[in-house]
């Protein structure tokens, strides 16, 4: 996707050591990129990736990254 302009990002999320992931969610692009995710249960870890999408498509998603919710 170099030198197309990102539009937009795609991102998804699943619970640690499952291998199903949700449905993209998207995500515009602005002047501040952010997200936040309702319904996940609390003390769980969680991986998201996210991929951008431009004109030419959506690119590959990144690495996985990790995030555990707080617990309630």
């Amino acid at each position: 996707m170099t030198g197309v302009d990102v539009t937009g990002y795609e991102l998804q999320f699943r619970k640690a050591g499952t291998t199903a992931w949700s449905a993209n969610t998207p995500i515009e692009c602005g002047t501040k990129l952010n997200h936040t995710f309702g319904k996940l249960e609390s003390n769980v870890e969680y991986e998201w990736h996210v991929c951008a999408v431009s004109a030419g498509g959506m690119s590959e998603f990144s690495s996985i990254g990790k995030a555990t919710t707080c617990r309630s």
